[in-house]
């Protein structure tokens, strides 16, 4: 097995992309040297494929297996993205989170926001009730998507430190004029720019009326937040900004950490997992921290095909 995601780079790409382009952007946003963090941790952050060569041999290339999943086309034109991308007209992807909530509503599902989960209790090898504040709730299977970790404390087992975290701050900026660009969202590799990551909402519905309201969204991630970023300024200096357009409005706001896959948080979480999942037999564990998957549409699948479509879960 791989140990580390330094050597899985320079197996698949080479020592010279991998040395000279994969790793420094994954120092950058990890915080961590390529050798410290667990194998497919560069997945994370969309660095799967490489540009390189002209167009037309990267495109011979890419009828190869081997090569094909290494190498992306110059063009975003060439190739089928298999993904459907919808965004909301208006409201923002906060109208998914409302009709998924109105859709589960509406078929019996109690939804609590709020509430506390104080402890989970077991019998026979099953978790049989979890209490969520003062109220005592019988289970049938218990599915749980945050960090295993957690669920230590609420069994009455002491808790573990948690992984590394990178602070990401959202900068939400307002300008003038429309951006120099039609992309929907745009990662920054370089490690020049302090930038991980923009979007640019007005690409993403472009027939709405915007007059002089163009907004985006810049993420960072550090190992603190980041108020002090010259959103403008990087941004200009990545081509995607007039030099003469004004910041209109700007907000700053630090969310939750984004954990940082270090091959020993790995090996925690992997070990965790299966400790757990050996002595409760009704419980699934998913996500990023159970050594699983990351992306949400990644866990709704593991955990559709893991309960099984019809099942009935409380």
């Amino acid at each position: 097995a791989t140990p580390h995601l330094g050597q899985q780079l320079r197996d698949d790409f080479g020592e010279t992309f991998s040395r000279s382009l994969l790793e420094p952007a994954i120092e950058k946003l990890f915080g961590r040297n390529a050798d410290d963090l667990a194998p497919n941790s560069h997945l994370l952050l969309g660095l799967s494929r490489i540009i390189c060569l002209t167009s037309d041999a990267a495109r011979r290339l890419k009828q190869q297996p081997h090569f094909d999943q290494r190498l992306a086309f110059h063009s975003a034109d060439e190739g089928v993205n298999p993904a459907v991308v919808r965004y909301p007209r208006s409201g923002g992807t906060g109208r998914w989170v409302e009709a998924l909530e109105h859709q589960l509503r509406n078929a019996g599902v109690e939804i609590r926001t709020g509430a506390q989960v104080t402890a989970v209790r077991t019998c026979g090898g099953v978790a049989d009730s979890l209490v969520v504040d003062s109220e005592t709730i019988e289970l049938d299977r218990l599915v749980w998507t945050v960090p295993p970790s957690l669920l230590l404390p609420l069994l009455g087992e002491r808790a573990l430190p948690p992984p590394p975290l990178r602070v990401t701050t959202l900068h939400h900026v307002v300008f003038d004029q429309p951006f120099e660009t039609d992309l929907h969202f745009a990662y920054v590799y370089d490690p020049s720019f302090s930038t991980f990551r923009v979007t640019f909402y007005e690409n993403l519905v472009p027939d709405i009326e915007r007059g002089s309201m163009h907004h985006c969204t810049v993420e960072t991630l550090d190992d603190r937040e980041r108020n002090d970023l010259d959103v403008a300024g990087e941004l200009r200096r990545a081509g995607v900004l007039s030099p003469t357009s004004r910041v209109v409005h700007q907000a700053v706001r630090a969310v939750s950490g984004f954990p940082v896959p270090t091959v020993e948080s790995a090996r925690a979480a992997r070990a965790i997992t299966s400790s757990l999942e050996d002595r409760l037999s009704n419980l699934l564990l998913s996500g990023m921290a159970a050594g699983r998957h990351f992306f949400m549409v990644d866990v709704l699948r593991d955990l559709h095909a893991r309960l099984g479509a019809g099942g009935h879960t409380t």
